[in-house]
């Protein structure tokens, strides 16, 4: 996870896949590795391995929206933070997954909207944000440096 918040996606891809060789039933794995496809652009791969996650991990759900918004499947990926949404309003959804839908598609109202509900619910990846690619497009934004304001001071 740290390799590919670090941008080292190539090494995060072979550390992970080494833990798989260890442990092929850690749903975490398939979602990180998720993740470094996703951010390596192949999507295909990231799609596969989101489809192993057999139990709720800390950002599945935003990243099938994500590889679909990147990937161009655009449609899929607001269908996909749509159902997220309305599920949301039925039971626990990290409001962060949303909000990284949104920022992959360009949403930058609706991404600001789905943070600051991740603020508010303390959401567990929020403080991966500074450090989050999926965001990148919204750093310009006078937005962006109060949403890390609002993050604890790091020692």
């Amino acid at each position: 996870m740290v390799l590919t918040y670090e941008r080292r996606y190539d090494e995060a891809v072979m550390q992970l896949r080494k833990t798989l060789e260890m442990d092929a039933d850690l749903p975490t794995v398939y979602t990180y590795l998720a993740l470094a496809y996703i951010r390596r652009g192949e999507y295909g791969a990231a799609l596969e391995h989101l489809a192993r996650v057999s139990s709720p991990t800390p950002g599945v759900r935003g990243y099938i929206g994500q590889a679909y918004a990147l990937s161009g499947r655009r449609a899929e990926a607001a269908a996909e933070a749509e159902r997220l949404e309305a599920l949301a309003r039925e039971r626990y959804v990290p409001a962060y997954d949303i909000a990284g839908i949104h920022a992959a598609l360009g949403n930058r109202d609706r991404a600001f909207e789905w943070l600051e509900r991740a603020f508010d619910e303390r959401a567990q990846l929020i403080g991966w944000l500074p450090w989050d690619a999926v965001f990148d497009g919204l750093r310009d934004d006078p937005r962006y440096p109060v949403a890390l304001r609002r993050l604890p001071a790091r020692q």
